[in-house]
């Protein structure tokens, strides 16, 4: 995944995969995201309404593909180097979710009124349950 600025100027612009506890917009997340200059973030809730807080993952995201995987409550974060096959995980911590959790695709701009698109390729969702509903949102 990418993301590339349209018509915004801030670096922050970006890409990512979230996971939610639920869709209201002071749920508790956990996020992987790719900015504009391919610097690689994470993002994380744990409480419902407190600040989230984010962190630097230390690669170029322009190289790989990151994912996210959850057993149970522990989440974790990883990329996966392109011309290597190398896995790295770069964030794994316990978040209390209840199930159904909601994964999703985010593209923002941080700059109002203002366009960045986000690219998603080989885009998979694996689950060891069967999952009764899909839904767009």
């Amino acid at each position: 995944m990418w993301a590339e600025n349209l018509d915004a100027t801030d670096v922050w612009g970006s890409a990512g995969i979230i996971v939610k506890d639920d869709l209201t917009p002071e749920a508790p997340f956990y996020l992987a995201f790719v900015r504009t200059d391919y610097n690689g973030y994470l993002a994380t809730r744990s409480v419902p309404d407190s600040p989230w807080e984010s962190a630097n993952l230390p690669f170029d995201a322009q190289y790989g593909a990151i994912e996210i995987v959850r057993q149970a409550n522990d989440f974790s974060i990883n990329y996966i180097d392109d011309a290597t096959g190398e896995l790295m995980e770069y964030d794994s911590r316990s978040l209390e979710f209840e199930d159904p959790v909601y994964v999703g695709l985010q593209v923002r701009s941080w700059n109002p009124g203002k366009y960045t698109i986000g690219y998603f390729v080989d885009v998979d969702l694996e689950t060891t349950s069967s999952v009764e509903h899909w839904y767009l949102y």
